[in-house]
């Protein structure tokens, strides 16, 4: 404790003079608080009466100028990080050397993270910064700029240093998430007509909430939907739901007339509530230029009018054409040929092996059930194999088409098709799945059919093709020709 002290020499003519003793405590790394050192003496001499004499101790008080402590060392003086991306520094070390090692735990708040969980210092490096690097959690809540706090628990066999406060780092982060409820329309468009049919359109949030949100769904008369509104919780935020809408069938002679859907988002989550949501308009086809209606009592052909025409075919094999107009066909029973000619048809071929002709016009085009073969034509349609192994032409135009059930060869044509691909429509075979003959990456894409999520997915080059699996439950959904999986990202889903 003190530095080492020199002897003392005493002779025949000095023997009564009084010689200093100068004591210096040693300047340690040590944290001791308030110690006491004992000076004792030792004698010799050939003088038997001094040789060993007892002269007795000297007790020194020592004042320590050492504290135990871990300073936090941040070279700006602040920490800003940010969700999307980077990180930055902090250094820690000891301010004196430990008796025993010395490890500092690293406890965050959920909103960052550090590279490592604690730090140890030991005896012999002590005193040499360790370098800790921190980066935000990129997590999916809308808060502006927020805060998180670091805070550090020290333990050690030292109890200058087991708990010893180290203080707080408060770091800045910039947030990365925009609060929103995008509405995808997969054909990027709505369509509808009088006669029947539906589209669909799907919402979702951008980001988690922190309540419940509803999200109200507000027609104008022209549209109906088939839910009144979708609600989102913090746990299923980010999955779409879908909105089946149909044009109301009213006896007003309009042409072709546009309806307007809006939204009312409501929740006790401040970010949500009220949050503008972009609106929704809808082309609809009028029907109400009657022409034809009529049922065939037996299997037979018709030919329509110019106007909109009502025909539905008989229990057996029809030929239907209805030439011009908006029209409304359904085949029945039997193995029909439908053609709903210029205008935006409703064409359903229902039992038998159908054969379904679209024409011009945005047209709504559902096989039923068998194996149907469907043509859209030009225009924008909706096309729907139902049940059975059917064929699916898109033609010309952005056109929708959906296999159903059974394994379907789907081919979109021209322009922007969406393939919709849902859980329950492939098999536990790759020979199960439907097969997409013309896919084209960053053109068409894919609709996904709630409850199935791109997260689900498993995509495989399989030769030339690649095999869209789900990775759940192993069902084979689609098998797409002629593409490379590499081609494909998450934005050729919808």
């Amino acid at each position: 404790q003190i530095n080492p002290l020199t002897a003392l020499t005493f002779n025949s003519n000095n023997w009564n003079v009084p010689q200093p003793v100068i004591i210096t405590a040693i300047d340690d790394n040590i944290a001791e608080g308030l110690a006491t050192e004992i000076i004792s003496h030792t004698v010799t001499s050939a003088d038997a009466k001094y040789n060993g004499v007892n002269v007795g101790t000297v007790a020194v008080s020592i004042t320590d100028n050492d504290a135990a402590a871990a300073p936090v060392v941040q070279p700006l003086g602040r920490m800003d990080v940010r969700e999307s991306g980077g990180e930055d520094v902090y250094k820690l070390f000891l301010t004196t050397q430990p008796t025993a090692t010395v490890n500092v735990a690293i406890v965050t708040d959920g909103q960052t993270t550090a590279n490592v969980p604690y730090l140890t210092f030991t005896t012999d490096d002590w005193n040499l910064p360790q370098l800790v690097r921190v980066s935000a959690v990129d997590d999916s809540v809308m808060e502006g700029f927020h805060t998180s706090n670091i805070t550090f628990v020290a333990s050690s066999a030292d109890a200058k240093y087991n708990g010893v406060n180290v203080g707080t780092v408060t770091a800045t982060i910039t947030d990365n998430d925009t609060a929103a409820a995008p509405v995808v329309q997969p054909l990027g468009r709505m369509d509808l007509r009088e006669s029947g049919g539906e589209d669909v359109y799907k919402l979702f949030l951008t980001t988690q909430p922190t309540a419940t949100v509803n999200v109200a769904i507000v027609t104008d008369g022209q549209t109906t939907a088939n839910v009144p509104y979708v609600t989102f919780t913090p746990s299923d935020w980010n999955l779409p739901q879908l909105v089946r809408v149909s044009a109301v069938d009213d006896n007003v002679v309009e042409g072709t007339h546009t309806s307007n859907i809006s939204f009312v988002a409501s929740s006790v989550d401040g970010v949500y509530q009220g949050l503008p949501i972009s609106g929704i308009t809808v082309n609809i086809a009028d029907n109400d230029n009657v022409g034809l209606v009529e049922s065939l009592p037996t299997p037979g052909s018709r030919m329509g009018t110019a106007a909109d025409d009502k025909i539905v075919g008989s229990a057996g094999d029809d030929v239907i054409n209805a030439r011009g107009g908006n029209n409304a066909l359904d085949g029945g029973a039997g193995n029909d040929v439908l053609s709903g000619g210029s205008g935006a048809d409703y064409i359903t071929g229902g039992a038998g092996l159908d054969l379904l002709f679209g024409g011009q016009g945005e047209d709504y085009l559902d096989g039923g059930n068998d194996e149907d073969v469907i043509f859209a034509g030009m225009g924008s349609d909706r096309v729907f194999g139902g049940n059975g192994n059917d064929k699916l032409f898109g033609e010309q135009g952005d056109d929708y088409l959906f296999g159903g059930a059974g394994v379907d060869t789907v081919t979109g044509g021209l322009g922007r098709d969406a393939f919709a691909i849902g859980n329950g429509m492939g098999g536990m075979t790759v020979e199960m799945a439907d097969v997409i003959t013309d896919f084209v990456p960053g053109e068409d894409v894919f609709d996904l059919i709630p409850s199935l999520g791109f997260g689900d997915l498993s995509l495989v080059q399989n030769g030339g093709d690649v095999v869209i699996q789900n990775r759940v439950t192993g069902e084979f959904l689609a098998r797409v020709q002629g593409v490379d999986v590499a081609s494909l990202t998450q934005a050729d889903f919808v």
